[in-house]
């Protein structure tokens, strides 16, 4: 989804992309662009989650450093859009509104009587721009019975959550009705670090920032918001049961990803991640298998796994914050079985990049590679070993000894480490030199 964002971006521009993410995800980012040869573009890492308002105006600023007059295409990366060609005529309409200094949003005309999205009303036509009406007003999340009132009056639409503003205009109204966003967004900016080709922002910018949306930051209180109703095939896939509404289903109206067997298996989206998947006598039901964790729940539930988010939270499990695969600039590594004062994990490294110079203080570490070739450098009591190693060999680190991991050859190097001690956390790495910054 990430990549079919950016590439409607690169349709509706010619300039290189603005991607603002969480600095978690900043490798996945940059390895879903390097698949499909995406790039360049500009990556804003947030500290912390706070919302789109100082998302977008973080987004402004950076845009008005290439040009005073720079206007902002905003998309998600959570959204299907089915009609690529409605959106671009979309935009193109939505521009001279736009350009006057109207904050342009893309309002869907409704197909069914949605209680998970928020509604616009549409007014008059805004003059000189043809296809382009002021927001009359916006409306929260309504319940069924009021969604049934909006699809039929046909005077309203869905709240696509995509924006076209200009980003100076949209800085001067975030000003006026929401200062301390704005002042945050303005104290990120110019504090900003560059880190590898992205752009860091400091936490302490964002600490006293409200987690705040744009609507509610900006849109329901500006008198310059304008939208263009447009049919774009458009989804929020905001929940599970959206990707059951959106998927290819099969006679018993079931969505399947990854390996399943059903029997008497109705109306059921089912997403498996490795293992196999077994279900039977099961309606309305949405089951999701990843290396982390099993999720069951009613299809006609989506929202309240906030309920075990918070119970997730609650429990301080590590399942909500640390994956089992986790991305790095060199490639990845996988946690592949986790047991008391053992660990195995399976690593891959990119053609000719390599882990950093490091020590363990608490673990000793068992390397076996599958395939690719490997240097291994070890230093312990002030003798280097250097080391070619192919498939089918091994070598082995001793607790405190100096190592590093290469990746020498042309292909990726795939490799199964063993690790065992006393105490196996992440923390437990002394780094002396490291290409990719502590990654």
């Amino acid at each position: 989804m990430l990549q079919a964002t950016l590439r409607r971006s690169h349709a509706a521009s010619k300039e290189p992309p603005i991607i603002v993410t969480h600095l978690d995800y900043r490798f996945i980012v940059a390895e879903q662009m390097a698949e499909k040869n995406l790039g360049p573009a500009q990556i804003l890492l947030e500290p912390t989650a706070r919302n789109t308002a100082i998302a977008i105006a973080t987004a402004a600023h950076l845009a008005l450093q290439r040009s005073p007059d720079a206007i902002l295409f905003v998309q998600a990366a959570d959204h299907i859009i089915q009609k690529n060609d409605a959106l671009y005529v979309a935009v193109k309409t939505a521009l001279p509104a736009a350009a006057l200094g109207q904050l342009m949003t893309f309002g869907i005309t409704p197909d069914f009587a949605a209680t998970g999205y928020g509604y616009i009303a549409a007014g008059d036509e805004i003059l000189n721009a043809p296809g382009c009406s002021r927001v009359q007003q916006f409306i929260e999340k309504p319940d069924a019975a009021r969604a049934e009132e909006f699809l039929h009056s046909g005077k309203f639409l869905w709240n696509s959550g995509m924006f076209l503003l200009r980003a100076d205009c949209y800085l001067h109204e975030l000003k006026q009705y929401d200062p301390i966003i704005f002042d945050a967004a303005a104290a990120a900016m110019q504090d900003a670090q560059i880190d590898d080709q992205a752009i860091r922002l400091p936490l302490t910018a964002y600490e006293s920032c409200p987690a705040r949306s744009i609507d509610h930051a900006v849109m329901e209180h500006t008198m310059h918001a304008g939208v263009v109703p447009c049919d774009l095939g458009w989804s929020d896939i905001g929940n599970w049961s959206a990707l059951w509404d959106i998927g290819s289903k099969d006679n018993q109206d079931n969505v399947v990803m990854g390996d399943a067997v059903m029997h008497a298996t109705e109306n059921c989206y089912i997403r498996s991640e490795g293992q196999l998947v077994a279900t039977y006598g099961i309606k309305d039901t949405v089951v999701v298998a990843t290396p982390d964790v099993v999720m069951v729940s009613s299809r006609h539930q989506p929202q309240d796994i906030k309920f075990i988010i918070a119970q997730l939270q609650a429990d301080q499990r590590d399942e909500l914050t640390t994956p089992r695969r986790i991305h790095r600039p060199w490639g990845y590594h996988e946690t592949i079985v986790d047991g008391d004062n053992f660990k195995v994990r399976k690593i891959s490294i990119k053609p000719q990049a390599r882990l950093s110079l490091q020590r363990h203080q608490h673990r000793s570490e068992h390397w076996v590679v599958v395939s690719g070739v490997a240097k291994v450098e070890i230093t312990e009591s002030k003798s280097q070993v250097v080391r070619e190693l192919r498939a089918n060999t091994s070598a082995y680190i001793p607790r405190g000894s100096i190592h590093r991991l290469s990746n020498i050859g042309d292909e990726t190097l795939k490799v199964i480490e063993i690790q065992c001690g006393e105490y196996l956390g992440a923390d437990d790495v002394e780094r002396f030199a490291d290409d990719h910054h502590a990654a």
